[in-house]
């Protein structure tokens, strides 16, 4: 089947890994398999991964299921010390050093049966190792044969402007490819980030897309969550999401957002997953490209189907873009 989405889909392999650990929700070969055909059945061919996903264990069942037949595969480093080593998967600490860099990538190809990765990302900024020694490192593994593009993730536009240009300066690997945080009530990529991006020709991987689930109308801030879900309080990934939306403006604003789809006879996620593909600042052109998550079979049926879909009527993405003007005091930083 082809691609028939206005923009390239990526599934995101975060909620797969073993049962207990952090992140993980989809626990069973045969539900991850469903779920990586339905997409495949889309036309699309990109599952993104990292090493902290589910303590490396979501690397290890894309392995096992051999995805790489079919799907290129991408991975992350993060880089974490022993005071933030609720995601790190058994190590103490992890750098862009050369020595962790090369480490973290062969461990990736090993568990992903792969000799090459499609993207390798620096995850988040890794600030006490100087970015031009990381350039190097990258390169050293770049022209080894052991990745196709460099990405980068969760940095700040000066930091993606800086990087690119010690790249190209020092005729190093470039940064090709940036994933952040954007939705229809997460825009602060745009006044900064998606400028320097296109001024260095780089694409933008969009996560988050559904706002880790507010935009489905799921998530209710008085009402309790899934345990293990992205708003459990209990773990790290919960206080992180609670922090980036628990707050009385989102509240307000997807109030309003539901008002909007019981006037249009819509889902919260249609309208969510087609402004973005349709009326966002996303555009194939550029090499952009939203990423979905699956906790289920039930959701990726149907987030493939809206994003299979076209624009919104024009009052309904007009109101869902000034959404965002009331929202922007009470928004958290797109970069780490």
């Amino acid at each position: 089947m082809s691609e028939k989405s206005a923009l390239p889909v990526v599934l995101g392999a975060m909620t797969f890994g073993q049962q207990g650990k952090e992140q993980a929700r989809v626990h069973d070969y045969e539900t991850v398999q469903e779920i990586i055909d339905i997409f495949g059945q889309h036309g699309h061919k990109e599952i993104d991964t990292a090493r902290m996903y589910g303590g490396g264990t979501s690397e290890e069942y894309l392995g096992h299921l051999q995805a790489s037949n079919k799907y290129d595969l991408s991975s992350k480093i993060f880089p974490f010390d022993q005071s933030s080593n609720a995601l790190s998967g058994g190590k103490s600490s992890v750098k862009h050093t050369a020595q962790d860099i090369e480490e973290e990538i062969d461990t990736s190809l090993k568990n992903l049966g792969v000799n090459k990765l499609k993207i390798w990302y620096l995850h988040a900024p890794d600030r006490s190792t100087d970015f031009l020694d990381t350039l190097k490192a990258l390169d050293t593994q770049y022209k080894a044969g052991k990745f196709e593009k460099l990405g980068l993730s969760n940095y700040a536009s000066w930091e993606v402007a800086e990087i690119a240009t010690l790249a190209r300066v020092h005729n190093l690997i470039k940064p090709a490819v940036y994933q952040g945080v954007y939705s229809a009530i997460h825009r602060a990529v745009e006044p900064e980030l998606f400028p320097a991006l296109r001024k260095f020709g780089i694409g933008f991987y969009a996560y988050n897309p559904l706002a880790g689930g507010l935009l489905t109308g799921a998530v209710k801030p008085d009402q309790p969550v899934d345990e293990g879900s992205r708003f459990d309080e209990n773990r790290h990934q919960g206080k992180m999401y609670r922090a980036r939306y628990f707050n009385e403006g989102y509240f307000r604003v997807l109030d309003q957002f539901s008002e909007l789809a019981s006037k249009y006879s819509l889902t919260q996620a249609e309208i969510a997953l087609r402004w973005l593909t349709n009326h966002s600042l996303l555009k194939r052109e550029h090499g952009d490209t939203i990423i979905i998550g699956a906790s289920s079979v039930k959701h990726i049926k149907s987030n493939l189907d809206d994003l299979d879909k076209g624009p919104l009527p024009e009052e309904l993405s007009e109101a869902v873009s000034g959404l965002w003007s009331s929202l922007k005091p009470y928004a958290n930083n797109y970069y780490r």
